[in-house]
């Protein structure tokens, strides 16, 4: 009787080991793939890669790897012998980078933590080099393979719940979409048939980055199917970690590990059977590279978590649906993280305002000022006090917002100096009606609020720059919705005209540079606070200060 050789062990590095930190870049999710890995049914032989010593060796400890499979880098680890698989668990910036080069080097099974890339482009050249290699590259969106998955996939499967479709699925905890709800984006894939037709979505950021790449704070993502199929996905604070789909027929709903049905009949749990996902994961890649069935996690199939990542930021980037395949290949957030550098980008501010009768305009102006020049702008309140010769030390840029009638003396000379000297100096919106009584600040504005005679009609207002442009704002109309309009103003030294207004009562100046003073600007929109934060009234402040 003869009896079948014992199966050759696969030797299999885990790249990243991290360490246990329970905090959210402390997951150390190298563990739970090479528990997987020795589970695949072939005997493993580990290697622990990691630059971090103290990573290595814990990790080496608890999987008593000997020393001489442990290593810095997986160049270390090719120059001692191919393997026969990797796990990429790094973060994300290397997943790419290393699995190529695994791949290249004739490593023929690697599993990529999930989001599997930084941008598009890199999860379109892996596939093509995965496929060029007849290699097998899965995405570890493990949930796939958890019991309450399965069965709700079978439910799906014989129409259960119905027709009409509608997944919704919830992370909280402060996880973001590429953390996190790349898992429900890849779960609504399998679920639904693959990837949706389009995607719309709208993302709130503050500037977080989570593993050196920029994270959303929230976000409300739909998705949709050629066959009128939905899914809804929002990420962010007060949610629970949930997913629910409606059918004409019922409800389904995978929570804490169980899945409920709500039906004609009533409610119930149903049975799940109990599963080890990493396991199945690498069982199914070892038996894929040896000729069995494609993975369900293959890049393929689970690349569309990734993907719908994407997908949703270049909605949000763009405020439009967006189509899959995805034609951007760049990564939208980090477009929007790293916005083009300005002229005023840099420029330390000093504004002088007051609350100009409850409009909000200080407080809109002074974060308007923040968003362009990317510092924090220096803001006194003209009703508590003026300028002092101090004030105006390491600022490039001193702003005028308010309606003051009297300069002490020493703000005029402060800033008569300021002004002597070639300081720049923006005039804006209630600024035109400032110390009225100080002749040489009403030349340096070049046309002042007449108190008496010029009058602020509340009109939506088309903003058009001269042909000359002399600003340099560097577009051609804009609109404004209703605010002041300024007219009738009283011209009191000779300026260059950048921009004009019209409204229903005609034409009329609305941003223009001094002739004597070119460094001296006035900008007449904005006495709304909300109208700060639009692109053309940063666009007019960055041509004031930069």
């Amino acid at each position: 009787m003869t009896t079948s050789p014992a199966p050759a062990p696969l030797t299999i590095a885990i790249l990243g080991c991290g360490r246990r930190t329970g905090a959210k870049e402390g997951w150390a999710i190298g563990y739970a793939h090479a528990d997987g890995w020795r589970a695949c049914g072939r005997p493993v032989r580990l290697l622990a890669v990691d630059p971090d010593a103290v990573n290595r060796a814990a990790f080496a400890q608890h999987f008593a790897i000997p020393d001489e499979d442990t290593y810095t880098d997986l160049a270390a680890v090719l120059a001692a012998g191919v393997p026969d698989g990797v796990s990429v668990c790094t973060w994300p910036g290397l997943h790419v980078p290393l699995a190529l080069q695994a791949l290249e080097a004739g490593v023929r099974r690697v599993v990529i933590e999930k989001p599997v890339a930084l941008d598009l482009g890199q999860v379109r050249r892996l596939t093509e080099v995965a496929d060029a290699a007849g290699a097998i590259v899965a995405v570890a969106h493990q949930r796939r393979y958890e019991g309450n998955v399965a069965v709700l996939r079978e439910l799906l499967g014989t129409g259960a719940l119905g027709k009409d479709l509608r997944l919704t699925a919830r992370v909280g905890d402060g996880w973001d979409i590429l953390s996190w709800t790349s898992h429900w984006f890849d779960l609504a894939a399998d679920l639904l048939g693959g990837a949706p037709e389009r995607v719309l979505a709208g993302l709130a950021w503050s500037g977080q980055r989570r593993y050196g790449h920029a994270v959303e704070d929230a976000s409300v993502v739909l998705a949709t199917w050629k066959d009128g199929a939905t899914a809804t996905f929002l990420t962010g604070p007060g949610m629970q970690f949930d997913v629910e789909v409606a059918g004409t027929e019922g409800i389904a709903r995978l929570v804490g590990g169980h899945l409920e049905l709500w039906g004609r009949q009533g409610s119930r749990v149903l049975p799940t059977p109990a599963t080890k996902p990493f396991d199945l994961l690498m069982s199914e890649v070892v038996a894929a590279a040896e000729g069995g069935p494609e993975p369900r996690c293959s890049l393929r199939r689970s690349g569309i978590g990734t993907e719908l990542c994407f997908a949703a930021q270049e909605s949000a980037r763009r405020r439009a649906w967006v189509e899959l395949p995805l034609q951007v290949q760049f990564a939208p957030l980090e477009i929007l993280a790293h916005p083009t550098v300005g002229p005023a980008q840099g420029r330390r501010v000093l504004l002088l305002a007051d609350e100009h009768f409850g409009s909000g305009g200080r407080a809109g102006l002074a974060a308007a000022l923040q968003r362009v020049t990317g510092l924090v702008p220096q803001v006194i309140h003209a009703e508590e006090r003026g300028l002092t010769a101090a004030d105006l030390d390491h600022v490039d840029a001193v702003v005028i917002y308010h309606t003051q009638e009297h300069a002490d003396a020493a703000t005029q000379a402060a800033l008569t100096t300021w002004v002597e000297g070639g300081g720049r100096l923006a005039i804006v919106h209630a600024g035109l009606g400032a110390w009225r009584h100080w002749d040489t600040y009403r030349q340096w504005c070049g046309w002042v609020w007449a108190w008496g005679r010029s009058t602020h009609p509340i009109d939506a207002m088309v903003l058009t720059t001269t042909a000359t442009d002399p600003l340099s704002l560097g577009f051609r109309e804009a609109w404004l919705p209703a605010d002041e309009a300024f007219i009738h103003l009283e011209a009191t030294a000779p300026v260059e005209v950048g921009l004009t207004v019209t409204i229903p009562a005609g034409t009329f100046p609305a941003a223009w540079r001094s002739q004597a003073w070119p460094q001296v600007r006035a900008w007449m929109p904005g006495h709304r606070g909300d109208l700060w934060s639009l692109p053309v009234q940063e666009a007019g402040l960055a041509a004031l200060v930069g």
